[in-house]
């Protein structure tokens, strides 16, 4: 029995399927296949799924994809200075990040992820954005 290309690209564990979701070069598989038949490469879960070309979806997306919300963009700072706002009310301007982390032994990945909004706190700190 000889299947078809297009039917074996949907059958999980054929070398069709395999080459398509699991390979190194799976990308450029899926675009030389697209060429050849038309159609388009969906992601469904895990792994990628062939449809002909139509105005339907075959399937429901899922919620992850309905309530999906763009993040909000990276502020850009001022690298030499930082406001760091203190647990305890006092407010400290620090002028070196990677200095003072070093001298009251802070990691200073999750310092930065303050500033840029990553966390809202680190070991009482809070970082605290000054308007100039």
């Amino acid at each position: 029995m000889n299947i078809s290309e297009t039917d074996q690209v949907n059958i999980r564990n054929s070398r069709l399927w395999v080459r398509m979701n699991e390979d190194a070069r799976s990308d450029s598989h899926r675009k030389s296949f697209t060429r050849k038949h038309g159609g388009c490469f969906v992601k469904v879960d895990k792994h990628w799924k062939w449809i002909k070309e139509s105005n339907t979806v075959p399937y429901e997306l899922s919620d992850e994809f309905k309530n999906f919300k763009m993040p909000e963009p990276v502020i850009k700072i001022d690298k030499k200075r930082c406001f760091i706002y203190i647990k305890e009310g006092k407010e400290v301007e620090i002028e070196n990040l990677y200095q003072y982390c070093q001298e009251h032994d802070l990691n200073r990945s999750a310092m930065y992820d303050l500033v840029i909004g990553k966390r809202k706190s680190y070991k009482g700190f809070k970082f605290v954005r000054k308007e100039e």
